[in-house]
């Protein structure tokens, strides 16, 4: 039986572009027919471990051949490159952030409707298999609430282009708005500060939403310990996941449960979906309203810094 495959190109072969390939290159329902790159050195690495796909320095030659891409340059770069596709009719994945500033998003957004693209936003961490069971579970809470997100890791050197918020906050802005589906009505602090890189490396972020919960955001790529977690204290007890060690705990009425649950492969999964929604034409599962959201709340942290 004939599969049906997105022709996809990859622009942006570096740190996970190389696992972005690989998805792409193994998924039935994608061909990749390209790989974008002008580093010399990042076209030598994908044609030794890519050598049946092109590498290229431009896709402005080959505008015929795909219908979609995927976007996985620094974020500096995301703005002027989906909005090149999208002009040209072509659908995007980009890596998280979206864009570097809300306008930017915005004009994404808009574009991709007038154009009839679809847009979808690497927000991976929607990807964890705990979020079946939970997401129900924590709506249903009751407020006031006490929210903490966790993500901190070592310095790796990488994505030292950006700050930290752009970099690892960004992840827990979008789990936030994905899981408690609310909004914020005022920002009380935002600590921040340099470290390793020429950006800072550390941020504490605290706001409130309209329902009276505080939610705390601590991100670091200096950390001596790696975690990344979720805590959620409520009137009736607390649940707390372990984002890291894949297991979640829920403490009510004295009780402690303890549940373990299984790995996914999070950039795969991504994939099937976009490939999925573009097939069926129907919306994805990260759409650029999502991203908007998340590009909205990270730039008015960073005015505040």
């Amino acid at each position: 039986m004939k599969v049906n495959k997105v022709k996809v190109i990859l622009i942006g072969f570096g740190h996970l572009g190389k696992w972005h390939a690989e998805k792409a290159v193994n998924l039935e329902n994608s061909e990749l027919i390209a790989i974008i790159d002008k580093s010399k050195e990042h076209q030598q690495i994908a044609r030794d471990k890519f050598p049946a796909v092109p590498v290229l320095d431009s896709y402005d030659d080959i505008l015929e051949d795909f219908e979609a891409a995927l976007i996985v340059t620094p974020t500096s770069s995301h703005f002027s490159i989906a909005k090149d596709l999208i002009k040209k009719g072509k659908h995007i994945f980009c890596e998280k952030p979206l864009c570097s500033k809300t306008a930017e998003a915005s004009e994404l957004r808009d574009l991709g409707r007038e154009h009839n693209c679809l847009i979808q936003v690497g927000h991976s961490e929607r990807f964890h298999k705990a979020w079946e069971k939970l997401k129900v579970k924590i709506q249903s809470l009751k407020s006031p609430l006490a929210i903490e997100f966790r993500r901190e890791s070592s310095f790796k050197g990488r994505a030292i282009d950006v700050d930290v918020i752009q970099d690892l906050a960004i992840h827990d802005i979008d789990l936030f708005y994905y899981l408690f589906e609310k909004e914020v009505s005022e920002i009380t602090s935002v600590k921040h500060f340099k470290a390793l890189s020429n950006f800072p490396d550390y941020t504490d972020v605290n706001f409130k939403t309209t329902d009276n919960d505080y939610v705390r955001i601590i991100s670091s790529r200096q950390s001596a310990i790696g975690q990344r977690s979720l805590k959620i204290t409520h009137p009736d007890g607390e649940i707390y996941i372990d984002l890291m060690n894949l297991k979640y705990f829920i403490y009510e009425e004295g009780n402690l449960e303890e549940v373990e649950y299984e790995r996914r492969d999070h950039l795969l999964e991504e994939q099937k979906c976009f490939y999925h929604s573009i097939l069926n034409n129907t919306a994805t599962i990260v759409g650029a309203e999502d991203g908007l959201k998340a590009v909205k709340l990270m730039d008015e942290l960073l005015q505040l810094v």
